[in-house]
């Protein structure tokens, strides 16, 4: 056996020579960026190794620079251990961004503030009811009514019997604390002040009418609304009796570690134990966010009576143990659209009450998941939609969806994870270091691209906001043309963006930063600046295979939505509004977005980021009966258009690949 040590971890392991790095880390719960899942395709799994491994391979040798190699750099999934080995893994970003939907795109079905509940009050239906509420009641339990049991005499004495559900027998969990409730006991830790008398005051928590539990004093009932992403995971917790959202949290989905594309997951799902591992990691995670919100919020788990999840269908299969096989797979059916909904413990969920319900909404079909039907939801999509709107959920699984007419079209395009900043060569996360913006200036009489830099300072990388900005910046300079290549005026140098375009090891790049400090202009939100990176460290470029990923991408989110144009029968300037979800969609600059032609030109649209409406959605599936309701029937009503089968999609895409509005 050989030794690993991990110091900024505090880990020591003990594994077997000939180990790779990568599999000795995930043992070592080390949590690396690894997009691609060790395949050894994205060159993020860089760590620092002192010690004993095997000589850098091919693809290290392709994928890192001399210089970090020197500096004892490797990638993990290309590292065999064959002696000890001491690693400073660089900390992989776990902060998710958690964009909140902007008021004008908030549907009516939210409750209105008159809507708000008071302690024992029935149900206002003035804004829509919502789906937990409390209600006090004295329980009679000496009279001779007739009731035949305890269970009825509560019931009756709640008086819900017009609501659906609301007598039908309650769960084996609520059987066996009842007498406590009503009557109390001598092993109760608590009892209802009345009990003994013959008569018992006790509060019923209520999820759309049917009795969840029974408490011997009032208080607050709060709910989860989980939105469950392929890169990220956002939570938020809400008070289900004011409707508030008390607290939002994301995090990244720890299944990226195996993959950030879901079909890497799906293989990884058919191994031995490989869905139960991905079904731990994602259930883990959305613990690990209930608690964080809960915590500081001062809220118990035994307060939390209802959670709700969106995601997309492979996320809903991954999440539930469902097997997603056949998703990878012509026709890409899922197992299941909808399941019951469930205990919280048969998923896993132990940071609420057990005696709570989950649920996840509906899948639409194929991968146009839950996710899209609650984007829906929440800027208010439906049939009835006139004249035409367009929401486009931007991610690594994109959904579009389009509502005209008295239809409602989806669809599900595989944008690849480069709005992620995956698969491109200085890629990363919208974190610390990261360009997120740039646009044109003029400095000093010639053109040139100032660049934003999240928190400051030299960047590190480029993530997907950022790389759509400076495209569009390239293409206005004429520095990348419509086809996405690099553009040398005559092989010269003349100004200050040309002087930027070097060969590099893949042919022509554009530098973002120097390797040598002060080298090139730099982050800056007004001008750019000249700020360098430190002596030694390789410079952050785009080089023409980034651009071609983007492409990609652009491309099939375009070619989606202009198919789902083709259904209908309607031209782009015929829609009205345009939504913009996701994280990604968030900080998108719209101008941006527009020139490169990733949206369909469509000059009377107003274009909005709505934040995480798929989130929003999941927030309205937990607080409005309303929303959950129209979630179910929507479900029903949205129209599932197949890219891949239709027989234009091909020309289609290929015509939305070039870098323009039309």
């Amino acid at each position: 056996m050989i030794t690993l040590l991990v110091p900024s971890a505090g880990i020591k392991l003990d594994v077997e020579p000939g180990t790779h790095l990568f599999d000795a880390l995930r043992k070592a719960h080390v949590r690396l960026y690894a997009p691609c899942g060790g395949r050894g395709v994205c060159g993020k799994c860089r760590v620092a190794v002192d010690g004993d491994v095997s000589p850098p391979s091919d693809v290290e040798l392709r994928l890192l620079d001399p210089k970090e190699l020197e500096a004892g750099i490797r990638l993990a999934c290309q590292a065999v251990l064959t002696g000890d080995v001491v690693v400073r893994a660089p900390g992989s970003p776990t902060e998710a961004k958690t964009p909140v939907a902007a008021p004008e795109a908030r549907p009516t079905l939210a409750p209105e503030p008159d809507a708000v509940l008071c302690w024992g009050s029935a149900p206002s239906t003035s804004g829509g009811e919502p789906r937990v509420w409390t209600r006090t009641a004295e329980v009679d339990l000496e009279s001779h009514d007739g009731a035949p049991s305890d269970w009825e005499r509560l019931v009756a004495a709640l008086s819900i019997g017009d609501y659906d559900g609301a007598a039908a027998p309650p769960a084996l969990q609520l059987a066996r604390r009842l007498p406590a409730a009503l009557r109390g006991s001598a092993d109760a830790a608590e009892a209802s002040p009345d009990a003994g008398s013959g008569r018992s005051r006790v509060c019923a928590v209520l999820l759309d009418g049917a009795v969840l539990d029974v408490l011997v004093r009032e208080r607050d009932v709060f709910g989860v609304a989980l939105d469950i992403g392929t890169t990220t995971v956002v939570a938020y917790l809400v008070n289900l009796r004011t409707g508030e959202t008390v607290d939002v949290a994301g995090v990244l989905n720890p299944q990226a570690s195996y993959g950030a594309d879901l079909i890497s997951r799906i293989s990884l799902a058919e191994t031995p134990d490989g869905l139960e591992t991905l079904r731990r990691e994602i259930v883990g995670a959305a613990n690990g966010l209930i608690r964080r919100l809960a915590g500081p919020s001062g809220v118990d788990a035994d307060q939390i009576y209802l959670a709700g999840a969106v995601g997309n269908t492979c996320m809903h299969h991954l999440f539930l143990g469902i097997p997603p096989k056949r998703l990878a797979r012509y026709p890409y059916n899922p197992v299941v659209r909808q399941c019951h909904p469930l205990a919280p413990a048969e998923v896993g969920l132990d940071a609420m009450n057990e005696r709570g319900q989950f649920f996840f909404l509906p899948n639409i079909a194929g991968f146009v998941g839950s996710d899209a039907l609650a984007v829906a939801v929440a800027c208010g999509m439906n049939e009835r939609s006139n004249p035409a709107v367009l929401a486009i959920d931007l991610g690594t699984n994109g959904e579009i969806i389009l509502a005209a007419r008295g239809r409602v079209l989806a669809c599900s395009t595989a944008a690849g994870p480069a709005f992620e900043g995956v698969n491109i060569s200085c890629g990363m996360m919208a974190a610390p270091g990261a360009i997120d913006a740039a646009r044109l200036i003029e400095r000093n009489g010639a053109p040139e691209v100032a660049l934003h830099v999240i928190g400051g300072g030299p960047p590190l990388g480029i993530c997907g906001s950022g790389l759509v900005s400076l495209v569009a910046a390239l293409r206005s300079a004429g520095i990348v043309d419509e086809t996405g290549a690099f553009v040398r005026k005559d092989g010269r140098r003349s100004g200050p963006l040309e002087s930027r375009l070097v060969d590099g090891r893949g042919g022509l790049e554009f530098l973002l930063s120097s390797p040598e400090p002060g080298g090139l202009a730099g982050p800056g939100s007004d001008e750019a600046q000249a700020n360098g990176r430190g002596e030694g460290e390789p410079a952050v470029a785009l080089t023409q295979r980034d651009i071609r990923e983007l492409q990609l991408a652009k491309g099939a989110i375009r070619a989606g939505a202009e198919i789902l144009l083709q259904e209908l029968g309607i031209n782009a300037g015929e829609i009205s509004r345009v939504f913009l979800a996701g994280a990604f969609g968030t900080y998108l600059d719209k101008d941006a977005a527009a020139a490169i032609g990733l949206l369909p030109p469509a000059p009377r649209a107003s274009v909005t980021s709505v934040g995480n409406a798929a989130g929003e959605g999941a927030v309205l599936a937990i607080t409005s009966r309303d929303a959950y309701h129209e979630a179910l029937r929507l479900a029903h009503e949205i129209e599932h258009v197949a890219l891949g089968a239709h027989p234009r999609f091909q020309e289609i895409f290929a015509e939305s690949m070039l870098l323009g509005a039309e």
